[in-house]
């Protein structure tokens, strides 16, 4: 899986790098261009994601993840279990 973006987690009110490959559904992540070092921007604006679901390898080859579309706030555990389900 062919990792474009530099991604990390927020945990404890920091955040730290982690491998794409190991975010996990209502995990909170933001990622940037390690050319650019520029935040990735969403379609809504937002540069700060909630997993909901695993990451995938898309057609093109492209590590890709599902996200909440909702405003991004701190997850509670409903949260992190309705992630689960979808």
């Amino acid at each position: 899986m062919e990792q474009l973006m530099i991604v990390e987690i927020h945990e404890e009110g920091e955040w730290r790098v982690l491998d794409f490959k190991d975010l996990e559904p209502g995990m909170k992540f933001r990622m940037w261009d390690p050319v650019t070092e520029l935040l990735f921007v969403g379609d809504n604006g937002n540069t700060e994601f909630v997993a909901s679901g695993h990451p995938y390898e898309n057609e093109e080859g492209i590590a890709t993840i599902n996200i909440v579309v909702d405003k991004v706030e701190e997850l509670t555990e409903d949260d992190v279990e309705d992630c689960d389900s979808l």
